[in-house]
């Protein structure tokens, strides 16, 4: 006869293991699992299909370290010794009819204030360091934007970047709006808030704004020079030939006036005073002459 087991012994178990107890009946265990685990066939499996071709869906993802509080997608990667992406993103598209779009990203950053202030939302937003003491970085580059045509097919319009129409749902107060926005900059021997290097050929343009709405240049205005001798903010200096195709023109804080004529004859003075007053309406002399 077999002996017994007293039924003051017991199995205890903890997860993923289940069941077990005291002895005095015959008692199951049981592997449980919980969302992070299943049983399929007598096998442990994770609890989606994380196959090549399935689509599993997850709260937060880490690569590379732990998922963190503040962030959905974390990746991070101190091993590098060579050029690395963090993240690649290859997007191909065949249309199969048209007006059709493809993205290699599409990020959206939706805001609910809830009654609070002081908040600040990013679509995308990128930073670079160099954090060596030692060597060298011959480039850095907050956001790097590459745009062709790689076949022989027709590409209308290529944007290198593109700030599309600000969307204003109304009913709301959006007090300014600001297409690109450079902030101050100290530190560097040379700082250019924009820099466009095209070279001149026809139909080339540096800076081309078709807008009709008025432009405001805070700073001094040089042309064809990186250096003017001039003090004062707002000032001009052109040391290239100006070609002035408009109709009026006025000097000296005048109200522009159209091209004077002058009149009277050169053997008197109606000549001379005719063109004193020419003179005078483009602000170029002040005439305080008697008769």
């Amino acid at each position: 006869m077999p002996a017994s087991v007293s039924p003051t012994r017991k199995v205890d178990t903890t997860a993923p293991l289940g069941g077990g107890g005291d002895l005095s009946q015959d008692r199951s265990l049981s592997l449980d699992y919980t969302a992070n685990l299943k049983v399929s066939d007598g096998a442990l499996d994770t609890a989606q299909d994380i196959q090549t071709t399935s689509t599993p869906q997850f709260a937060r993802l880490g690569i590379g370290a732990a998922p963190s509080t503040t962030r959905r997608v974390y990746v991070y990667d101190i091993t590098a010794t060579a050029s690395v992406d963090a993240l690649y993103f290859s997007q191909r598209m065949t249309p199969e009819t048209n007006n059709r779009t493809v993205s290699g990203i599409t990020g959206y950053a939706n805001l609910y204030q809830n009654g609070y202030t002081g908040h600040n939302a990013y679509g995308m937003r990128a930073a670079c360091y160099a954090n060596s003491a030692t060597g060298s970085a011959t480039v850095l580059t907050g956001l790097h934007v590459d745009v062709g045509n790689n076949s022989t097919g027709t590409v209308v319009n290529c944007h290198g970047v593109r700030i599309a129409m600000p969307y204003f749902a109304g009913g709301g107060t959006n007090t300014f709006y600001y297409g690109l926005t450079v902030e101050p900059v100290t530190g560097p021997t040379y700082i250019y808030g924009i820099r466009s290097r095209i070279a001149a050929d026809t139909n080339r343009w540096n800076l081309y704004v078709d807008g009709t709405a008025t432009n405001y240049l805070a700073g001094n205005v040089l042309v064809g020079t990186t250096t003017d001798g001039m003090t004062a903010g707002g000032s001009l200096a052109i040391a290239k030939d100006l070609a002035h195709r408009g109709t009026l023109v006025g000097f000296y804080n005048t109200t522009p006036a159209a091209k004077p004529t002058v009149t009277g004859s050169r053997g008197g003075n109606a000549a001379l005073a005719s063109l004193l007053t020419a003179l005078a309406t483009l602000g170029l002399v002040t005439d305080n002459t008697s008769a």
